[in-house]
């Protein structure tokens, strides 16, 4: 039958003050793995240490440049140009040229430059290498490195990050500039080149024509309204065809075209002296105060705009060109002025135009003179019929392809190339402006590897691994320590508390009244008069006398009252007397292994249901190969009465009463004795069971010391011949998968439940 439900704990569970109490039950257990914790803790330490003191520290320098804008006031794309000219930065930092060149300057990864070479070493730097964008168009630089076998890198990292900066804000100005230098000088030099090669053109080509004038009427017939402009030359007016064609043909008419050419040249040539035009006074007065007016504000501008402005600023070149053009200005109204002064003076008589004027008169009459011997000339030959041969007419000039059409050509590309290169210099004027506002620092901490935070880190990790030791000591603890450790298992039946540290008062009173007696020291004194040869008339039941001299500290603690044994063991009694009360009467203390007190439960629990003989209890040795309560409760069992003794006597057929030995006034052991030969196999056989039914109709309580259940197969033997099986665990020496491996083997149809033993029980 199943008895395990009567003794099942409340189905309702633990409550939360159950559940505290159990969670500070399992904290106080750690202390008992407390050495190992200290163990763990002291090697994590010293483990922290150890690579506190190998960690290598790595030092990162910032440096902080501001690039400024210059955009126009209709630029909307701030945004997108931002991000660009991030990305170019990006992109300059990361240079492998520029790597490269730190690397060399600075002695940067030694190692592996010499084993694999500078491009693996341009590798390695450039994760180290970064660039981060502020507010406001300021950029971050930063580099970062470790230690070099032990030594110190802060002042390396400094003086790198300041150098890519440096490098950074140099190539990003300088880029585009120096191209465009490149470009100017190049055109500049053609430009200068061609200046000397016109100026040598001019030179020869005016005195040519003040030699020939006439060369320059020929030149002027051909082109028409094309001449050269760029020597100061005007194109004459397209004469006929016809006409020039008799010029080249008659002598006569091509001696007049000269001699005309010549006059024709004098007259264009300056006058020595152009005096200035008539003025009144008073407005050359205010001209001159206008002019001097003038020239002091442009002076007064350029001193205001000189201590705010750069010298290359347009605005303070403006006002240099205000002022030169002032003094221009200043310098014509003083000359006017002392001009018309000194003709008012009578100082200048007017010669010097009339006699200017009359060899103009004179040449001027001379050349109408001889337009009209040309005239006249012309028309003789046209009537005399005079035409000129096809051969002799003079082959089209073409302009385009001499010398001079060609520098002029040239000379305007040149001026154009300069007027771009003025244009892109102005826009480069205009370009970013790049800065330093904050130069590399040098770092006073490292960004990784912090030995402090190391060893903080690596102390407390230790201490964290102590504790996680304890904890997993105590969850992994397959021992049983206390009740709970059973919980949904199998239920706790009782508990048995250990014996004290002395012996009880009235034990050692029973003692003394032993030695009065004639008696071994600390013997269980037993009235003979009280005890029976056959208490069970009609029974096959002898009971002899016993003269018990326990030693255990657990047998003399209920012998002597012990307040604390006895009262754990009356509550024990308790509950087997409530399954007494459903017709149990055979109880069997087992355990799952030996040395767990199953023995020493059986014989306390037994002194206690005999106690003041409140019901006659019989002790029964069911561990036949390892037998212990004869030795336990300290007497001898005469030769033929232990129990395996007289099964093999009734196997052989002799009819003689079970006996018995009496240890106190209700309590008698069937025990084994250890000085004869045991028979094991006895348990197995059917008379076992058959003296168990005996007893069990003539006592109230019959409580059998069994076998241990794992190892071998008596204790199933043993659980067909009882009403109940209580299975013993020792408190800190029992495990919980012995327990689980025990009662798989029992099953659970007559295993009512366990009996913790507390660790201060001194016999098993």
């Amino acid at each position: 039958m199943t008895t395990s439900g009567s003794t099942t704990n409340d189905p309702a569970g633990p409550g939360p003050a159950e559940r505290l109490a159990r969670t500070l039950v399992l904290a106080r257990r750690g202390k008992t793995f407390v050495l190992g914790a200290v163990l763990v803790f002291v090697l994590g330490l010293a483990l922290a240490v150890a690579v506190t003191l190998r960690v290598r520290r790595s030092y990162l320098s910032e440096c902080t440049f501001a690039v400024r804008a210059a955009e126009a006031p209709g630029d909307h794309d701030s945004a997108d140009s931002s991000s660009k000219r991030a990305a170019r930065l990006k992109d300059m930092v990361h240079e492998r040229a520029r790597l490269e060149a730190a690397i060399r300057k600075f002695n940067l990864y030694p190692s592996v430059v010499e084993g694999q070479g500078i491009l693996d070493a341009v590798e390695i730097m450039r994760p180290h290498v970064g660039l981060r964008a502020r507010e406001s168009g300021r950029y971050v630089v930063s580099f970062d490195t470790t230690e070099i076998d032990g030594v110190d890198t802060r002042d390396l990292v400094r003086q790198v990050t300041q150098h890519l900066a440096e490098s950074i804000a140099e190539d990003y100005l300088g880029g585009s500039m120096n191209e465009l230098r490149t470009s100017t000088t190049f055109l500049l030099k053609e430009v200068a080149s061609a200046n000397d090669q016109i100026d040598d053109h001019i030179k020869k080509v005016t005195v040519f024509l003040a030699a020939h004038p006439e060369f320059a009427i020929d030149l002027a017939a051909t082109g028409g309204s094309v001449g050269l402009t760029g020597l100061g030359i005007k194109s004459a007016k397209a004469v006929d065809s016809s006409a020039v064609a008799m010029k080249q043909t008659d002598p006569v008419l091509a001696a007049l075209w000269r001699q005309r050419a010549r006059l024709e040249a004098d007259l264009r040539a300056p006058p020595v002296f152009a005096a200035p035009g008539s003025l009144p006074r008073d407005q050359a007065v205010a001209q001159l105060d206008a002019a001097t007016k003038a020239y002091a504000e442009a002076q007064a501008d350029l001193v205001t705009k000189s201590g705010k402005l750069t010298a290359e600023h347009p605005d303070l070149q403006s006002a240099r060109a205000a002022v030169a053009l002032a003094s221009k200005q200043l310098q014509e109204a003083r000359a006017r002025l002392a001009f018309i002064d000194g003709k008012g003076d009578g100082k200048g008589d007017g010669k010097g135009e009339k006699g200017a004027a009359a060899p103009d008169d004179a040449q001027a009459a001379k050349l109408r003179q001889v337009i009209a011997q040309i005239a006249a000339r012309e028309a003789q030959l046209a009537k005399v019929g005079a035409k000129p041969a096809a051969s002799a007419e003079p082959a089209p000039v073409d302009l385009a392809a001499s010398p001079q059409v060609t520098l002029e050509a040239d000379w305007a590309r040149l001026l154009r190339g300069l007027a771009q290169l003025a244009l892109k210099a102005a826009e480069a004027a205009k370009a970013d402006l790049v800065s330093i506002v904050e130069p590399a620092y040098r770092p006073t901490r490292p960004m990784k590897g912090r030995r402090a935070m190391t060893a903080v880190l690596g102390g407390a990790s230790a201490l964290a691994f102590a504790l996680l030791y304890v904890l997993l000591r105590v969850m992994v603890d397959d021992r049983v320590h206390d009740a709970g450790d059973l919980e949904g298992l199998v239920p706790v039946v009782g508990t048995v508390v250990g014996p004290p540290a002395e012996v009880p008062a009235r034990a050692q009173a029973i003692a003394a009244l032993a030695r009065t007696s004639g008696a071994r020291p600390g013997a269980i004194v037993v009235d003979r008069t009280q005890v029976e040869d056959e208490p069970f008339p009609g029974w096959p039941i002898r009971v002899l006398p016993a003269l018990a001299t326990p030693q255990s500290k657990a047998i003399l603690a209920v012998i002597g009252d012990d307040p604390k044994t006895v009262s754990s063991l009356r509550v024990f009694r308790h509950r087997l007397e409530l399954l007494h009360a459903e017709g149990m009467r055979t109880f069997a203390i087992t355990s799952a292994r030996d040395g767990e007190g199953k023995s020493t439960v059986a014989a306390q629990l037994a002194l206690v249901l005999s106690e003041s003989q409140r019901a006659r209890v019989a002790l029964v040795e069911g561990n036949l190969q390892r037998p212990r309560l004869a030795q336990l409760l300290g007497f001898s069992v005469p030769a033929g009465a232990g129990l395996s003794a007289q099964i093999m006597s009734t196997m052989r057929g002799d009819v003689t009463p079970w006996c018995l030995m009496a240890v106190g006034p209700s309590i008698h052991v069937l025990a084994e004795s250890s000085n004869e030969p045991g028979h094991p196999r006895a348990l197995h056989s059917a008379f076992f069971q058959d003296v168990l039914a005996l007893l069990a109709q003539v006592y109230d309580y019959v409580i059998i010391d069994g076998p241990s259940v794992l190892g071998g197969g008596d204790a199933n033997a043993l659980e067909t011949a009882v009403d109940g099986l209580l299975v013993v665990a020792r408190e800190g020496a029992s495990r919980k998968s012995d327990l689980r491996l025990a009662l798989k083997q029992l099953g659970t149809r007559k295993v009512i439940g366990v009996v913790m033993v507390e660790t201060t029980a001194s016999d098993a």
